[in-house]
Order: C-alpha cells, then sequence, then structure tokens
C-alpha cells in the first residue's frame, strides 16, 4: 500500500507539481494557514493584501481556495492568472482591458446562471448593465474578428448568447 493510500488520499498528492494542476483535489490536501480567516475576511472588506512565499508553499492554492469559499458566499471573486499579451513596460491600459474583459464576462456568465438576480434591478439598471454588456461584446467582437477570421460559429452562438442576456434584462436593442 502506498503512502498517499494509508494517508486516506485517493490520489498521489505528489504526483502534480502546480497547484494549476491539483486543483482537482485542492478539498483534500489543502491546510488552513492561521491567517485564513483575517485574508478571506479583509477580501470580503476590499482590503488588499499580498500573498509572499516561497515556490511551492501554496499561494496558488490559497488564492483558489479563496476563490471558491468567496463564490460560496455569493461574494463576486475574479480571479485573473493569465497575463499573456500583457507587455512588461507601459501596461496600465493593458491590465485595464484584462481586468474589465474578466471581470464582465464572469459577471454575464453569473447572471445567465441565475436570473433572479436581474430580478431585483430597476429600469435604469437594467439599461445600463445592458449598454456595459452590448460596449463590452463589441470591442470582444472587434477584437475577436481581427485574431480569428475562421470563428463565425463561435461568433454567432456568442451573439445568441448576448441576445438571451439582454432578452433577460428585458432592455430591446
Amino acid at each position: 500500500m502506498e503512502l498517499y493510500e494509508r494517508l486516506k488520499f485517493r490520489k498521489n498528492p505528489f504526483s502534480t507539481f502546480s497547484a494549476e494542476q491539483e486543483r482537482k483535489f485542492l478539498d483534500e490536501v489543502f491546510i488552513y494557514p492561521n491567517n485564513y480567516n483575517s485574508l478571506r475576511s479583509d477580501i470580503i472588506e476590499n482590503r488588499s493584501r499580498f500573498i509572499i512565499g516561497a515556490r511551492g508553499i501554496g499561494k496558488t492554492a490559497l488564492v483558489y481556495k479563496l476563490k471558491i469559499e468567496l463564490e460560496e458566499k455569493n461574494v463576486f471573486a475574479v480571479l485573473i492568472d493569465d497575463f499573456e499579451g500583457i507587455p512588461i513596460k507601459n501596461n496600465k491600459k493593458h491590465f485595464l482591458k484584462l481586468m474589465l474583459s474578466e471581470s464582465i464576462k464572469l459577471f454575464c456568465a453569473t447572471l445567465s446562471k441565475n436570473p433572479s438576480l436581474i430580478q431585483n434591478l430597476d429600469k435604469n439598471d437594467k439599461e445600463k448593465l445592458s449598454f456595459i454588456i452590448v460596449i463590452y461584446f463589441c470591442i470582444y467582437f472587434d477584437y475577436f474578428s481581427i485574431c480569428c477570421h475562421s470563428c463565425i460559429i463561435c461568433k454567432l452562438s456568442c451573439k445568441r448568447y448576448i441576445e438571451k442576456l439582454l432578452t433577460t434584462l428585458s432592455f430591446c436593442c
């Protein structure tokens, strides 16, 4: 019998080399640090924190665990872990676009899964939300058509997705 089996793990937790690969069994191997509750409440209260540590100490696992728990408490948590295409210098606009893009995508996905959230909005808020969604996706489609000429099917399914969201918002274009 292997050590990990004697420790009651289903899979060998040491068979992967990064937290990105360990996400499937994070709950089994995660050990809460002493300051976890403080860190979680700081994030909920919009206080910034830096997570610093040596490679392999669990920084990424901690971030994934926090995101999962925050989402379970209906806290809107956006995790950006792919910075490919962001230049090293003069990158403020690129970071802003990435943050807005990821936030709006997650927000739209959340709304499409939970249309009841929209019912609490008044007409003015629905119009503002529709405007943000339309503007974002227009920018996204312009970028998308430049980058990927062969994705007409994907573009059409995204268009239907946007129309569904806007219909849910009860706002006609």
